[in-house]
């Protein structure tokens, strides 16, 4: 689910999700995602930038964590 699809090992589940309200999902296969990224540059860097900042959150997330 998410962007640890298009990067986990296949058939290996990282995270779970669970809807809080009436949603839409779209699914994306990890075979159509790959090309999307390399040839959609515009999608591609909101995508990295997207990935940036949830590594960054993590990681202060971590470091609040460890000092408290």
């Amino acid at each position: 689910m998410g962007e640890e699809s298009v990067s986990a090992l296949v058939g290996f589940r990282l995270a779970a999700a669970t809807a809080t309200t009436v949603c839409t999902v779209l699914k994306i296969d990890r075979t159509e995602m790959i090309p999307a990224l390399q040839e959609e540059t515009s999608f591609s860097e909101l995508f990295v930038a997207f990935l940036v900042a949830r590594s960054m959150r993590i990681q202060a997330d971590l470091v609040d964590h460890l000092f408290n």
